[in-house]
């Protein structure tokens, strides 16, 4: 009886514990916010922060993007970029740095836990913030990065460690 717009939305039915197992509160609500983005898109904080990793992939790699506030297929192209080129610096990776998540970049991922700082942190926590986990870029892995990783952990059936491992990362990246 409201006097306002509304929907009702059933996502799940819960009548039985197998359908019960598969029950993803976040699944469910990304899904919806994505779809309802969507039809309304607005400028919002999320636009005001990617044009942020935008402007940072240009300084640090000279990605040449646009800075429009729009995640797509050039932004995920230049953060793996950057992602190859801090495994290449400082870990002697010797990847092709052509944006490609592919199994050579996969293979040369490291853990990265708490207590880290610098870019390749936060080209992690930038996928992160992507896909919609609550940390913001800044290049210190703390108490918010590892929760992320954490929930992105549990959301993706991982090992919840807080530790961005080379597995967490491989289903990160391939995410974005």
């Amino acid at each position: 009886e409201t006097k306002a717009p509304a929907v009702l939305v059933e996502t799940f039915f819960l009548n039985n514990p197998q359908d019960l197992s598969l029950y993803n509160p976040q699944k469910i609500a990304l899904a919806i916010a994505d779809a309802i983005g969507k039809l309304y898109p607005v400028t919002s904080i999320k636009d005001d922060q990617i044009a942020k990793i935008q402007t940072t992939l240009n300084t640090l790699y000279g990605a040449g993007l646009v800075v429009d506030g729009v995640y797509g297929p050039r932004t995920k192209r230049a953060l793996i970029k950057g992602l190859q080129r801090e495994l290449n610096t400082q870990f002697n990776a010797g990847l092709l740095v052509d944006g490609i998540f592919g199994p050579k970049t996969k293979g040369a991922l490291v853990n990265v836990k708490k207590g880290a700082r610098g870019n390749l942190t936060y080209i992690i926590q930038s996928a992160l913030f992507i896909l919609g986990y609550n940390v913001i870029p800044d290049k210190i892995f703390g108490v918010k990065t590892e929760n992320a990783v954490r929930e992105f952990q549990q959301v993706n059936g991982l090992t919840e460690s807080g530790i961005a491992t080379k597995e967490m990362q491989s289903k990160l990246f391939s995410s974005i």
